[in-house]
């Protein structure tokens, strides 16, 4: 997990470490709503954070949940703004998970072939 999977997770969890849970007067989510603003900004911090990992899976889905969406009648029956909704929260998910099972070990992948292929050089040059 590199430094900005760890900012980004600790982000997640001190939004919602201060979000959930019950208070005495109010529940907590909604003093913590009203009363901090900058949970708001470390919430915005942290959805960018996640958007910019999967945005290329993201791109990838978005289209098909939409249209597979309007295939089986959702437009129509729940209206655009639910298909909308419903497709970004289902591309989310996907992308995440392809991020996670593709992409992150792609690039250890990639890094450690980097690192063998560095090491040979610098061997050849020390043997030359």
């Amino acid at each position: 997990m590199g430094a900005a999977d760890q900012f980004a997770l600790g982000m997640g969890l001190a939004v919602v470490s201060a979000a959930v849970g019950a208070g005495a007067a109010k529940p907590r989510l909604l003093r913590t709503l009203e009363a901090k603003p900058w949970i708001w900004v470390l919430a915005g911090l942290f959805l960018y954070s996640l958007l910019g990992l999967i945005s290329y899976f993201f791109y990838l889905y978005h289209l098909a949940f939409i249209l597979k969406f309007n295939e089986i009648g959702w437009l129509h029956q729940f209206g655009w703004e639910v298909v909308t909704l419903a497709a970004f929260a289902a591309s989310v998910a996907a992308a995440a998970i392809s991020y996670r099972l593709i992409e992150a070990p792609g690039i250890a992948l990639g890094r450690r072939w980097a690192a063998a292929a560095s090491a040979r050089r610098a061997r050849r040059s020390a043997d030359a």
